[in-house]
């Protein structure tokens, strides 16, 4: 299982920081949790053009997905 962000489980507060342009962005992107952290990382998405990476994403604004291949 992998664990995606989904902008339905972010807080208001949260919301309000990011965006809608950027909370579309990273919507069911995958998010990478080192060992037992709470706090992920999204380390690459795009908004008008420019690059940028996501740093703390909360693991209750994540949801498990199986990828298949």
């Amino acid at each position: 299982m992998t664990l995606v962000f989904d902008k339905s489980l972010a807080t208001p507060h949260y919301r309000h920081l990011l965006g809608k342009k950027h909370l579309n962005a990273i919507n069911g992107l995958p998010v990478i949790f080192k060992d037992g952290d709470n706090e992920g990382t999204i380390e690459k998405y795009f908004v008008d053009g420019q690059e940028y990476h996501l740093y703390p994403v909360h693991r209750e604004s994540c949801r498990e997905v199986e990828l298949l291949l």
